[in-house]
């Protein structure tokens, strides 16, 4: 028999009394992260697919307070990201890391497993890697020189590729090459993408609603 699930919460580091100062925040469907100005990235809320990064699912199927994520200790952290289950770190040498829901291939990791501790998505590690903008189970990676690259799911389209089927590692979206792309947003599953030296804003993935404001509801 196994130590008491009760005992491994006890071993978490969550916040303590001391002063925190929080300089970035992000939200997926039912977790939260937010990183702190000495580096320290916390934790919390849902971790049915492990998107809290601290311990399996079946240890801690959810936690209702920050709790210190210390797989990445001495890892100086840039920029954190979440999808609608899955999560990501940058950090400030551009390395990429992801875990949480994996079964669209959304971590990028070239397989549909998903992980409860963070995993460094090493075909990106030379592109340099900024922001990670997020849909519920696709993800976008945009890089220092306005490249756009996706994975994960792509049933609508939102993944920007021409085709409707998944991405298990980060692929370059070849119709906004040539443009340099300086900021993406994603809906559940939808697309937009800015290239703010002309004003031009290009969108893609499911339409049903309008939301990709181009006159129509198609996807």
């Amino acid at each position: 028999m196994g130590p008491d699930p009760e005992l491994r919460r006890q071993r978490l580091r969550t916040v303590s009394k001391r002063l925190v100062v929080v300089v970035q925040i992000a939200c997926g469907n039912n977790h939260s992260l937010a990183l702190t100005s000495c580096g320290e990235l916390y934790s919390w809320g849902y971790n049915i697919y492990g998107q809290l990064g601290v311990q399996s699912p079946k240890d801690l199927p959810h936690f209702n307070a920050p709790v210190q994520l210390t797989t990445i200790l001495g890892t100086s952290l840039a920029t954190i990201a979440c999808g609608g289950n899955h999560s990501f770190l940058i950090s400030k040498s551009s390395a990429v890391f992801g875990w949480g829901k994996n079964t669209c291939g959304q971590l990028g990791l070239n397989d549909e497993q998903s992980r409860a501790y963070p995993s460094q998505l090493k075909t990106m590690r030379t592109l340099g890697v900024r922001f990670v903008p997020c849909g519920d189970e696709y993800s976008v990676f945009l890089t220092n020189e306005g490249g756009v690259f996706t994975c994960g799911a792509g049933n609508y389209g939102q993944l920007g590729h021409g085709v409707s089927y998944n991405e298990m590692i980060p692929r370059m979206v070849m119709e906004l090459m040539g443009s340099t792309i300086t900021q993406v947003a994603c809906g559940n599953r939808h697309t937009l993408a800015l290239v703010r030296s002309g004003g031009r804003v290009y969108s893609f993935g499911l339409g049903a609603s309008g939301q990709l404001g181009i006159r129509n509801t198609i996807s």
